[in-house]
């Protein structure tokens, strides 16, 4: 049996929710992935050094240049939001996106 694309990301969709609605039953404002397998479960993105904050509205891979191209497919099919930053430092990214959207409680 073949798998469509298209419910591939559904249920990558539906495994975002369920994880907004547990840690907002904990009080949390966002979650960070930092563990590959895991942002390929829930995104389906394979990089190395990349995180993944997942807020109540949205969800964020932050990479570096070494990934911008394979990381084309999941801007279009617009699953997530895509981020930039620089190698070693993507911390900083994660501290500005969370100044930006007003993240006060991030679980880990």
């Amino acid at each position: 049996m073949l798998v469509s694309e298209h419910s591939i990301q559904g249920a990558q969709a539906g495994r975002q929710e369920r994880l907004r609605t547990a840690f907002s039953t904990l009080g949390l404002d966002a979650v960070l992935i930092n563990h590959e397998i895991d942002i390929r479960y829930l995104t389906g993105f394979i990089g190395h050094d990349s995180l993944l904050l997942v807020d109540s509205d949205d969800s964020v891979i932050v990479s570096d240049f070494r990934y911008d191209e394979q990381l084309n497919p999941i801007r279009q099919n617009g699953l997530c939001s895509v981020e930039i930053g620089i190698r070693h430092r993507l911390d900083e990214s994660i501290q500005r996106l969370c100044a930006e959207r007003g993240i006060k409680s991030l679980g880990v």
